[in-house]
């Protein structure tokens, strides 16, 4: 007898381990069947045992072993019998019943047909048999439903998975088309600005604007007013992309809409233009945007450069022996912030040979990789390092290189615009 208790206590002991590691591998029917096979390993004698589940149709095998699941419910007690059997443990010659207690099933209940009567000692081991099956059904049970809602997890991770390769995929083909609109209004807005000075014996100049994306709003524009007078200008619009770029286009219109028929000298005063200019931007400037213009008129006869600034930094002179000097005198108001603004122009007289260098901040605010700024110290060095006889063009080449060599990979932190006009003999 001692021997037997020993020998179902370690049978007993591997019930217990078994049921965690079988209802974290198989499925609920997977594990009764296994349970019941190592029931039956612990009998010294041939056992027929079966699991039954109570559903809303009856009773119903869940599992079974030694032959008992081939036998049919038909052959199992009657369901009032079973009833006995799930309310409390049962006895008899033939069977022996146990109430399975779990929370996922209505009733369950074990049922063993010894071959000889059980002892007291196996009876025992029925009774925590039981208990522990119940408690693995319960596992098992909780271990499919978490199996489910996982599968129902990926299942959704999938979908939004797919929706969201779906998304990116409208998402880059919609960007690729306003990257080609973005290109197409790029090309546009450089075909806008002049391609090249008007021709002229006594003026030599270069002009260019570079958009730090790929739109901007500086611009440029030289116009020959007469035979002996050249309008040259730039702009810088407040902000950056689309938006700047197209009041950029207002901006320049709205300047050769002022020009157009004035050919005096007094017509074509600096400061009027600028006025005016004003007056009619704030009439048509629903965004409440804002542009800085530096517009000059240089005489080719005489040499005299009148200019205004509009919120602009004063002109560059790069003199004929290559000094480089800025020009003094105090900025005006932007233009289409204030409707009364006053505006003042100033006048310089050029020597044979000088150039007169406008340009808008994006050359003093470029940065490096180290984030310090070119500056304005670096922009008349650039010039000063020049020929003495270097062309327009050639100084505003070499104002460029000192800038993209200064940023290196670093992108442009603004545009960069620069109109260079030299009185010739």
């Amino acid at each position: 007898s001692i021997v037997a208790r020993e020998q179902n206590r370690h049978g007993l002991a591997r019930l217990f381990s078994g049921s965690a590691w079988l209802f974290a591998q198989f499925e609920i029917n997977a594990f009764a069947n296994a349970a019941l096979m190592l029931l039956g390993s612990l009998f010294d004698h041939p056992i027929k045992a079966a699991l039954l589940l109570r559903g809303d149709e009856g009773w119903r095998i869940l599992a079974g072993y030694g032959g008992l699941e081939a036998a049919g419910i038909e052959s199992l007690p009657s369901d009032a019998v079973l009833a006995v059997a799930v309310a409390a443990p049962a006895s008899t010659a033939q069977f022996e019943f146990r109430p399975v207690h779990c929370k996922h099933h209505a009733a369950a209940a074990l049922l063993v047909l010894p071959s000889v009567a059980a002892t007291s000692v196996q009876r025992d081991l029925l009774d925590m048999a039981s208990t522990t099956i119940g408690v693995g059904l319960d596992n098992a049970a909780l271990h499919q439903s978490l199996k489910q809602e996982q599968a129902a997890l990926e299942h959704r991770v999938q979908q939004r998975t797919a929706e969201l390769a779906q998304t990116n995929k409208a998402l880059h083909s919609s960007r690729t088309l306003l990257e080609e609109d973005l290109r197409a209004a790029g090309v546009l807005q450089q075909a806008i600005l002049p391609d090249g000075f008007p021709p002229h014996p006594r003026i030599q100049g270069a002009a260019m604007m570079r958009a730090a994306r790929q739109i901007g709003g500086d611009f440029f524009d030289v116009v020959a007013c007469d035979a002996d007078r050249i309008v040259l200008l730039v702009g810088d619009v407040s902000g950056k992309g689309a938006q700047a770029a197209l009041f950029m286009v207002l901006v320049r219109a709205l300047v050769q809409e002022v020009m157009a028929g004035r050919s005096s000298q007094s017509d074509l005063d600096p400061a009027i233009i600028m006025a005016e200019t004003n007056r009619r931007l704030l009439a048509r400037n629903p965004l409440s945007l804002f542009v800085t213009m530096m517009f000059c008129v240089l005489d080719a006869t005489t040499g005299d450069l009148h200019f205004c600034s509009a919120g602009q930094g004063m002109p560059l002179i790069r003199r004929a022996d290559g000094t480089v000097e800025r020009l003094s005198g105090r900025p005006s108001p932007m233009l289409g912030l204030i409707e009364a603004a006053h505006f003042s122009a100033h006048l310089c007289k050029l020597a044979v040979g000088d150039a007169v260098i406008l340009n808008t901040d994006g050359f003093e605010e470029a940065q490096g990789q180290d984030g310090s700024w070119f500056g304005a110290e670096r922009l008349r060095q650039s010039l000063a390092a020049t020929s003495v006889k270097a062309s327009a063009a050639d100084m505003l080449g070499a104002v460029t290189r000192a800038v993209e060599d200064f940023c290196g990979t670093a992108p442009l932190a603004d545009d960069l615009t620069c109109v260079v006009a030299r009185w010739m003999p």
